[in-house]
């Protein structure tokens, strides 16, 4: 049965559903805050990965924008959703799982926020690491520890202050960034010429890019629903935000793998052959993005615990036991332990768990967005325990997309084989999971079972 149960008394006041009050922002703000969030470490070394495939720059621009696009349409489609309902994203996604069914998959996102949290924190402290040791590698402990900390202080004082901050990143970090591709484009000493088409190759760089920013969708609305109900613009300025600044440092970061071919240790490991004396603006610009990044990644992961709520008792939860702060704490020590334990190996890391996130996400996406489009914002009502149909739609896309998958070398489905490696299977499961939504809701709600319950 889906939602109509209203909302359950154990949420907390912070998760409900603002009142018109609480809300002072403006659509325009989903812009600066998306557009600064991506100015980041991150997508500057997704930027790396066409050459490491063999791509030419132009094929690489084309694979970059293509699935950069296809994934900031699903997170601006996300964002829409937090001025109608108010809600946090992932408490939304209650009205389609259940109460208990929605526990679960917030549980999953505390496991993506978590690991973003890792990546980007592995990528700043290696930047820090070098502008204090000029060394790789050397006591990388402490750049990890300090990095973890100051997102900690940005994120402590709550959302107003994140909003504030990327605003400021969007510019700060936008004049850095555009320093870069001035200086990458006037001095470049690499080949154009080299590199190629490869359907493989072009086809993974669409998958990878698409799995980024799409990774950002179960964020969404923890921020847009901030934004005065009724305002319009909310999906127009978060795409622009997020696609814009996502896909320039993208180029940024294949231009760079173009000039500098031969890095071995990440994205700022090339600093200094790249720019000489001026590295250090490089520097600080990957360690400014990481902050910019991981801001949102902490707040999210705090709502995200708070919305899995595992049971202690009747009316109870360990999330509802602890406050906002304690969990920021938390997950901050688990970036700490994590990001010192993947700080040698992060390529490797990095790569196979782009594959990994989106598998989980995309059916996932799939059904929010059919349930938002057959809802709106009747989304606030939850019904208790588990939509086992809404799981039907959820599994069986997953199941049925196995055989699509390429996440890393040694576990290839047949599908994939056929398609020379091509992993095609979120598209598969995201397609899925949005049809049978569709078509297991409008059984349920059909005019022979109404008139039954009648």
């Amino acid at each position: 049965m889906f939602g109509n149960a209203g909302t359950s008394p154990a949420i907390e006041e912070d998760l409900r559903p603002l009142s018109e009050a609480q809300r002072d922002k403006n659509p325009s703000s989903q812009f600066y805050l998306w557009f600064g969030a991506n100015l980041t470490i991150a997508d500057f070394a997704l930027g790396f990965l066409p050459v490491e495939f063999g791509l030419s720059i132009w094929y690489s621009m084309l694979a970059l924008f293509t699935g950069t696009l296809g994934g900031g349409i699903l997170l601006a489609s996300m964002s829409s959703m937090g001025p109608k309902t108010g809600m946090p994203q992932m408490m939304i996604g209650r009205h389609a799982f259940g109460e208990s069914g929605g526990m679960v998959m917030s549980l999953l996102q505390w496991v993506n926020t978590t690991g973003w949290l890792t990546v980007n924190t592995i990528i700043a402290a290696s930047a820090l690491s070098l502008l204090i040791y000029t060394t790789a590698g050397y006591l990388y402990v402490v750049p990890v520890v300090i990095i973890a900390a100051a997102v900690l202080s940005l994120v402590y004082f709550g959302h107003n202050v994140i909003h504030r901050f990327e605003k400021i990143m969007s510019v700060v970090l936008g004049a850095l960034f555009l320093y870069l591709t001035v200086y990458t484009l006037v001095d470049f000493s690499g080949d154009f010429s080299t590199g190629t088409f490869n359907l493989v190759s072009f086809g993974s760089i669409v998958t990878l890019s698409f799995s980024y920013i799409m990774s950002w969708g179960p964020y969404a609305s923890d921020y847009s629903r901030y934004v005065k109900s009724g305002s319009k613009g909310t999906f127009w300025y978060t795409l622009a935000g997020s696609v814009g600044s996502t896909f320039w440092v993208e180029t940024v970061g294949a231009l760079v793998a173009f000039a500098v071919p031969s890095f071995t240790t990440g994205p700022s490991s090339v600093m200094d052959p790249l720019l000489g004396r001026y590295a250090d603006i490089g520097l600080v610009t990957l360690i400014l993005g990481g902050l910019a990044a991981n801001s949102l990644n902490l707040f999210s992961n705090s709502v995200s615990l708070k919305t899995a709520g595992i049971p202690l008792s009747r009316g109870r939860s360990m999330s509802l036991t602890l406050s906002r702060r304690s969990i920021l704490v938390l997950a901050t020590s688990f970036s700490i332990v994590l990001g010192i334990i993947g700080y040698t190996v992060f390529y490797s890391y990095y790569e196979d768990f782009l594959y990994v996130l989106a598998y989980w996400i995309t059916p996932w996406l799939g059904i929010m967005i059919a349930d938002f489009l057959l809802s709106g914002r009747d989304m606030t009502r939850i019904s208790p325990g588990y939509n086992r149909r809404t799981f039907i739609a959820y599994i069986i896309p997953l199941i049925v997309s196995l055989p699509f998958i390429n996440p890393f070398q040694g576990l290839e489905g047949p599908f994939a084989v056929w398609l020379d490696g091509v992993d095609i299977s979120y598209f598969v499961s995201f397609a899925l999971s949005m049809l049978f939504f569709y078509l297991l809701r409008r059984q349920n709600f059909s005019p022979a079972k109404q008139a039954q319950k009648k």
